[in-house]
């Protein structure tokens, strides 16, 4: 279940969870279960979340950094991933249906 305070940080804007990473370097964000389909998060530092089985079908991801998140499980269907770092993210399990990565970086 993810942990309500790094959603709410995560609902208020990129620039608002972007600043919260920055200020808690060493901190993995518990998204795990999360729903956030059609959330705009382009640009969102997403390095090591935990987004298991998370709902983000149809949320904008556009230049996130996703590298070594965990997202087993999670639905991405028709997701914009567009030039997106997923560099050791698991993806394992994950719906990919209809989503775009076009120039996203996908790698173990």
């Amino acid at each position: 279940m993810a942990n309500r305070e790094h959603l709410s940080k995560l609902r208020k804007g990129v620039k608002t969870w972007n600043s919260w990473r920055e200020q808690h370097p060493k901190l993995i964000p518990n998204l795990a279960g999360a729903r956030i389909s059609k959330l705009e998060i382009a640009g969102a530092n997403l390095r090591k979340a935990n987004l298991e089985n998370a709902r983000l079908d149809e949320a904008n991801l556009d230049r996130a950094d996703l590298s070594d998140a965990s997202l087993y499980g999670a639905n991405l269907w028709r997701a914009k991933v567009r030039r997106t770092n997923l560099r050791g993210a698991d993806l394992s399990r994950t719906q990919l249906s209809g989503a775009d990565f076009t120039e996203a970086e996908i790698s173990s």
